[in-house]
């Protein structure tokens, strides 16, 4: 009976995190891609739509190993989930020479797609994340959508001034000038919070990433979306502040209901005190509690 407790569940998913077997695919000589590496836990029957979660920069498959336990734990029916090492992370090859959020979310559907793991999907992304979801969610695979303090339509805290990020991202890629960007790069991270152990391969190609970053095109992917979907963040994300999270709300479909609120029927907003950047780990059992209830409300009703 102690197991079946709310409360134990979230208690033994931040204790006893859980990485499920990795696959990795030889993709065609026609991609891309020469490896794509995902996880993919089946619970789910039929042909009910996917979570696929999609990690930031740095980042893998494995950011998500909080989230997977507390996938487990939770009760009643819910999705299957996947998790995917976005190209150049992880096990998924080759580094992209242009990082940018339609590539990856491309590549990543590509991967899935070759891999056996069929559509429907909603694309979940976290931190820099968030763009490529958005663009994927311009695909017709997708039919849902959600942020963990996703990176959103305006520029953020961590990347202003953004004319000097991209620079820097730019520059990272050239022999001549990579060795005079490591110490700002370096120093840039630190200050950040990140693990003080990230080769500086690590910290440019993600710097890459940044520099790929199109605001404009991801408020037009925004406005764009027509799938139901799900925003979460934390007031205390010391790298995105919390109104640009709130703009994300207003902008993401259109989805605004008269009076300024978000009209449930197609977004719902999930708003923590606290868990900082890392929402993904520190409010696992909230997030899959909001994600599942998104995916029970919108989908499981036509199958029952």
């Amino acid at each position: 009976m102690l197991l079946r407790s709310p409360s134990v569940r979230r208690a033994l998913s931040t204790l006893v995190p859980y990485n499920p077997p990795l696959n990795i695919v030889r993709m065609p000589a026609s991609s891309t891609l020469h490896d794509f590496a995902y996880t993919h836990q089946k619970f789910a029957r039929g042909n009910l739509p996917k979570v696929v979660m999609i990690h930031g920069g740095p980042g893998s498959h494995k950011d998500f190993k909080y989230l997977n336990s507390a996938w487990l734990n939770l009760p009643g029916p819910k999705p299957d989930l996947v998790t995917v090492d976005l190209p150049g992370y992880g096990e998924s090859t080759p580094k992209l020479h242009e990082p940018s959020a339609d590539n990856f979310a491309a590549l990543c559907l590509e991967g899935l797609e070759t891999a056996g793991v069929k559509p429907p999907f909603i694309v979940v992304g976290h931190s820099l994340g968030g763009h490529v979801a958005l663009s994927a969610a311009q695909h017709s695979a997708v039919v849902g959508v959600g942020f963990c303090c996703g990176v959103s339509v305006s520029e953020h805290h961590a990347v202003k001034p953004f004319k000097v990020n991209k620079a820097l991202g730019e520059a990272s890629k050239h022999p001549l000038f990579k060795y005079l960007t490591i110490p700002f790069l370096s120093a840039f991270y630190r200050l950040a919070g990140f693990p003080s152990g990230l080769s500086f391969d690590t910290i440019a190609y993600v710097h890459q990433r940044i520099a790929a970053l199109n605001f404009a095109a991801a408020r037009q992917n925004a406005v764009d979306v027509a799938v139901p979907w799900v925003l979460l963040y934390t007031l205390d994300d010391h790298l995105i502040e919390s109104p640009i999270f709130k703009e994300m709300a207003m902008v993401v479909g259109d989805g605004a209901a008269p009076g300024g609120s978000v009209d449930e029927r197609q977004g719902v907003v999930v708003e923590f005190e606290k868990g900082g950047h890392n929402i993904q780990k520190t409010q696992a059992a909230g997030i899959s509690e909001a994600i599942v209830a998104m995916w029970r409300r919108h989908w499981v009703p036509a199958i029952l």
